[in-house]
């Protein structure tokens, strides 16, 4: 399960290929963001982490400087036309595995519609 398809990385917006933006996983996106947190505390264990968010979904995981990393990776993985409504705008949307799910099924409802 947590070897999902990897989503965008922060350092380049990918393409706006319907396969790419199918495979920005929640999961993932945590992955990626705790990883980027491992290069400045390197004692950080991110498998604990992630299975810290699995167990307990609607806890935070990362600070409000991993929430601000999510914002990026979302907004290289979906349009600027699609970004980020403000009722999702939230702290605990970008800091738990319970929100993510929620803005990304959303960014991804709204691609379909568009």
């Amino acid at each position: 399960m947590l070897e999902t398809p990897v989503a965008p990385s922060p350092h380049h917006a990918p393409s706006a290929d319907p396969a790419v933006l199918a495979s920005v996983q929640p999961l993932e996106v945590l992955r990626q963001v705790l990883d980027l947190e491992r290069e400045i505390r390197p004692a950080l264990d991110v498998q604990e982490r992630l299975q810290y968010a699995i167990t307990h979904p609607d806890r935070e995981v990362v600070d409000s400087l991993g929430a601000v990393s999510v914002v990026c990776m979302l907004y290289g993985a979906y349009s600027p036309e699609n970004l980020i409504p403000a009722n999702l705008l939230t702290h605990r949307n970008f800091t738990t595995l319970d929100g993510l799910k929620k803005v990304i099924a959303e960014l991804s409802r709204k691609r379909g519609n568009s």
